[in-house]
């Protein structure tokens, strides 16, 4: 009597599928996707450490292999995705991370899709299909250290076009923002701040926080309002800000102003410059044609 012989792909997707689910942690919570034929396999909503639900959605593709070999780089080349899945993800409303799940060793290695075909924007203008080279230090498993990349990496994902308005409010007002700052240092200490430069000050310390944020910079200032309770406790409560404090505000970001500038040059200009000469043409120009001193064109 002839039986049926289940398919080999279908064995390794389902084997895949177990791997991915042993290396996240049990509480996260994994949906399948009832149609599979279209780049995603699951969604995954991220708990955070205390096992509280945060509606952090990723979107999940899984693709395994029987052994995986890595170049003298520790990379590994996955190839054979349409271009339409390419274009797919980069358009998907939530972040879409690739597992490349390795069946012999059950290692899990992720790849933040949108970010890569970002930096790899070509792809799209040209139609071409796109190899995606996955890291092997990129692994996902239960450890704290892994978990924090993989978060991260979701955050910036998630968070990108919340960057794209920080870096445009960044660049518009860059001059004025330096300027702003260097009137505020080295007033008379003892006086207090009235509420118009405490709003601008707060401003733009909340829009270097995000950038240094995203690009990794470090951030040694305070909580905004920690200076203000050390006004307070020194000078009395008729001020929320007394000039001394603002000061030691505005010294700070003053020094934060170049190199988020750099940073966001690097950032269009090279790392994903086909991608905003497309989406931003001016803005791209603009920071090409601006100096490593922080110049700006003419």
């Amino acid at each position: 009597m002839g039986l049926p012989l289940r398919n080999k792909q279908h064995i390794s997707e389902t084997t895949s599928s177990k791997i991915f689910r042993n290396n996240i942690p049990d509480h996260w919570i994994v949906r399948d996707a009832t149609e599979k034929d279209y780049g995603i396999d699951f969604y995954v909503e991220l708990a955070d450490d205390s096992r509280r639900l945060t509606g952090d959605l990723v979107a999940i593709q899984i693709k395994g292999r029987r052994n995986i070999r890595w170049n003298k780089h520790y990379k590994h080349c996955l190839s054979g995705i349409s271009i339409e899945n390419t274009e797919y993800w980069h358009s998907f409303a939530v972040p879409v991370f690739i597992c490349l799940v390795n069946l012999s060793e059950e290692a899990v290695y992720f790849l933040a899709a949108k970010k890569y075909i970002r930096e790899n924007f070509d792809s799209i203008l040209n139609k071409r299909p796109l190899p995606y080279y996955f890291n092997k230090q990129q692994i996902l498993n239960r450890t704290a250290r892994n978990l924090s990349i993989f978060r991260y990496q979701y955050y910036l994902d998630q968070n990108y076009e919340g960057l794209v308005k920080d870096i445009i409010a960044f660049i518009s007002n860059y001059q004025s923002h330096l300027d702003f700052l260097e009137c505020n240092l080295g007033r008379d200490f003892f006086l207090g701040v009235e509420w118009k430069r405490i709003v601008i000050m707060n401003h733009i310390y909340n829009l270097l926080d995000s950038l240094c944020c995203y690009f990794d910079l470090e951030w040694d200032l305070d909580k905004f309002d920690t200076y203000k309770i050390k006004s307070k406790t020194k000078f009395g409560n008729h001020y929320d800000l007394y000039e001394e404090q603002l000061t030691e505000i505005a010294e700070k970001l003053y020094l934060k102003m170049k190199p988020i500038l750099l940073q966001i040059k690097c950032h269009i200009c090279e790392k994903e410059s086909t991608y905003w000469l497309s989406r931003d043409n001016m803005l791209a120009n603009f920071l090409y044609n601006t100096s490593n001193d922080g110049v700006f064109p003419d």
